[in-house]
């Protein structure tokens, strides 16, 4: 009866997860500032990579290697992602954003089941219904899972946490089987995520956890060489360079830009995890008074930790746990009832995690209407390159099938320091005789380039405007009579690049030519041809 009963509420959880983003989904698909020249602004720039790779399958013009248009980014396979948003939305018959949408509704949930297993054969059932709500519905993982937000990491806790889950198995029988099975959805994730590092972290878990269950020598080396088999051996070796190269990038700090690396107080990161945030730190505190128990999960919690340090986006692998201490909680309160003491614990998890949950977070669109829309229109040719800011890389990629220097997936890289150092330029010659001469080159400036990029002056109707610049002013944003005032890198602006040209959008800028002001968000550029 206790495991019909919980089994109940797991797809409870379940369907509870999948129901507050389906709403996300209907509220957004119905939302006027959502939608813009036909298309449903997405709540992030990321998903474009995806729609663009989907789109390219579903003309059968997508070719794996390098990424042409993404500044020759590794693409060593097809995306699982963008192969099964071109399938729904062929089978179904829906545009591809609504297809995807769709998927990060139904599949963002489905760590629950994973974990609520594992929480169970534990011993600790309630645990897992409150991990199921909180780490499904916190804002640090509801924020990077939303509908209208397709991404890998719509499953990025349920592959960790069934190969968690096989690791306990392993440990209780069949070891070989379980250890296959753990590599298996290793190599799983690794399709999924492109990340190699997790590899050597688990199977140093499958091999501390058999030690600890008492296995014998020879099963633990066949266990270690059958998990390295089904992870795959490339995997496995490249994935110590993937931990090093997290550690190492781990060590820099990043622009303020870069929303999901920002760091927060520690007030604001519980906040993330529940609407008041110290019953998270409750909860978290609840949570490591059971880790004799739950010792499995250290790499995730260690892993969600990371946001109190590094950024935001780890936070979602933290609000899980904090959910689980709520478990703990009602199994403490409940669970000595002689009779309906399980069914009363599970049940007041559920109930306190309901109440502490983000259910009605509805993301913005990651542009402005008008900006979308003058995207859209940019008569740019397909195959040329643009320089913009790395946040439209991918838009732009999607919209108009052109090259962009900096993006999403190289913000960090060579094309982000090339851009970032023509903002900063007093001479924009040499950067454009730095770019392939075989494609012509553009430059997008946006006027909310004040918060995602960096430059100084006034954006108007007039065009980005620094003559009335007070020198030695330095703030994020100020409204004005004139525009929009902005001094993002420094305040010397009549030694930077744009500083030097004075106006944007009335006139021509060293090497590059403008082309037309009829957008009013927009100022579009060509680099003279002499120039590449």
């Amino acid at each position: 009866m206790d495991v019909l009963f919980f089994i109940i509420l797991l797809l409870l959880v379940y369907v509870l997860n999948t129901a507050v983003r389906y709403r996300q989904h209907i509220d957004i698909s119905q939302s006027i500032s959502h939608e813009a020249a036909g298309h449903i602004i997405m709540a992030a720039n990321d998903p474009y990579r995806w729609l663009r790779y989907a789109k390219e399958m579903s003309a059968g013009t997508f070719v794996s290697g390098k990424d042409p248009l993404s500044a020759g980014t590794p693409l060593p396979f097809t995306p699982p992602l963008s192969f099964m948003i071109c399938k729904l939305s062929g089978a179904s018959g829906l545009d591809m954003e609504t297809a995807s949408s769709l998927l990060t509704v139904f599949l963002s949930g489905l760590f629950v089941f994973p974990l609520g297993i594992l929480m169970y054969r534990l011993g600790m059932p309630a645990a897992g219904i409150g991990g199921g709500i909180t780490g499904g519905l916190c804002l640090a993982y509801l924020q990077r899972t939303t509908a209208f937000q397709p991404d890998t990491d719509m499953l990025n806790l349920f592959f960790p946490l069934t190969i968690i889950l096989f690791i306990h198995l392993a440990g209780r029988g069949r070891t070989l089987l379980w250890s296959a099975a753990a590599g298996l959805f290793c190599w799983f994730h690794y399709r999924w995520y492109v990340h190699s590092g997790f590899a050597p972290v688990w199977l140093t878990l499958l091999m501390i956890y058999l030690l600890i269950m008492g296995k014998k020598g020879n099963i633990i080396l066949y266990s270690v060489l059958v998990f390295i088999i089904f992870c795959s051996p490339f995997q496995f070796y490249s994935g110590f360079t993937g931990l090093f190269d997290f550690f190492s990038e781990g060590a820099k700090s990043y622009p303020a830009a870069v929303d999901e690396l920002r760091r927060m107080t520690f007030a604001e990161s519980l906040r993330m995890l529940t609407k008041d945030g110290w019953s998270a730190l409750a909860g978290l505190l609840l949570f490591g008074a059971t880790l004799r128990r739950t010792y499995l999960l250290l790499p995730l919690f260690a892993l969600g930790c990371l946001m109190f340090f590094k950024g935001e986006r780890f936070g979602m692998y933290l609000g899980m746990f904090a959910g689980m201490g709520f478990g703990v909680l009602a199994a403490f309160v409940f669970g000595r009832v002689r009779r309906f003491g399980f069914a009363l614990s599970c049940a007041g998890t559920l109930f306190i995690s309901v109440m502490l949950i983000h259910p009605y977070f509805v993301p913005a669109p990651y542009v402005s209407k008008q900006l979308f829309e003058e995207m859209e229109k940019l008569n740019i040719p397909a195959g040329s390159v643009v320089v913009s800011h790395w946040n439209y890389g991918f838009l732009l990629q999607y919209l108009k099938n052109v090259g962009t220097v900096s993006d999403g997936a190289s913000q960090f890289k060579e094309g982000w320091l090339l851009t970032r150092e023509l903002m900063r330029s007093a001479d924009p010659n040499p950067f454009a005789g730095r770019v392939d001469d075989e494609k012509p080159l553009w430059l997008v400036l946006t006027e909310d380039m004040n918060v995602s990029g960096g430059l100084h002056g006034y954006f108007n109707a007039n065009g980005l405007d620094f003559t009335n610049i007070e020198h030695g002013l330095d703030s994020d944003l100020k409204i004005t009579e004139n525009g929009m005032f902005f001094s993002i890198y420094n305040n010397k602006t009549h030694e930077s690049f744009f500083g030097k040209s004075f106006i944007i959008g009335t006139s021509d800028i060293g090497c590059f030519k403008l082309e037309n002001r009829k957008y009013p968000y927009i100022a579009v550029y060509k680099a003279k041809a002499h120039c590449q």
